[in-house]
């Protein structure tokens, strides 16, 4: 279905703003979600926290059923819209498109402005694409383009909106795209709340 499979990832690496080959993780053990009520001493948040870490953990090692395993305990102990849009994110690597439908749909009920607004809007024109719904899938493209170019976005947003233009999605590299900018955008604002550093500070 075209996902970014190991020998795909062999193909193309980011460096900053720029792909270079090989092998990139993208995921990274901190990420602004967890420290989002990282006041509450609940039992139910640090069983939570622990699962969305052991999630993206297993992401990075490209245990995707795993993941999928991790982030659905966390979504059923705080069904919110970053267990859920990791949930879609391990289920499309995963090769489930139907479940990853089902998880992006929900997140994107939560949240559509917010932290991971811009996961949500990208797997669903990933799913979207991958179910061959090309009409929608444009539609859904143009929406993360314009979401993203708000969000101090990294250089590469130019290839989506050349495949935007040319009306010619190359699935593998968008899911690497998409990935990639997510997954900075998260740390980024993780880090703006912790330092006051980071995106903010990124030259244009």
């Amino acid at each position: 279905m075209g996902r970014a499979d190991s020998h795909y990832n062999r193909r193309y690496r980011f460096s900053g703003d720029k792909i270079i080959g090989m092998k990139r993780s993208v995921y990274s053990a901190v990420c602004a979600l967890l420290f989002i009520g990282a006041s509450s001493c609940s039992s139910t948040f640090t069983a939570y926290r622990a699962d969305m870490f052991q999630g993206m953990n297993f992401l990075e090692q490209q245990e995707y059923a795993r993941a999928l395993a991790s982030f659905e305990k966390a979504a059923a102990e705080q069904p919110d819209a970053g267990s859920l849009a990791y949930a879609a994110t391990a289920s499309y690597k995963a090769g489930d498109l139907a479940r990853a439908e089902g998880y992006i749909n929900q997140a994107d009920t939560l949240e559509r402005k917010g932290f991971f607004a811009l996961r949500i809007a990208g797997y669903k024109t990933l799913v979207l694409f991958a179910k061959n719904e090309k009409a929608a899938g444009f539609e859904a493209l143009k929406d993360y383009i314009e979401l993203y170019s708000h969000l101090y976005p990294l250089r590469t947003i130019s290839m989506e909106q050349e495949m935007l233009e040319k009306g010619k999605v190359e699935l593998v590299l968008l899911e690497v795209l998409v990935d990639d900018q997510a997954t900075k955008y998260e740390d980024e604002v993780g880090q703006w709340k912790k330092t006051l550093t980071g995106f903010r500070e990124r030259a244009p």
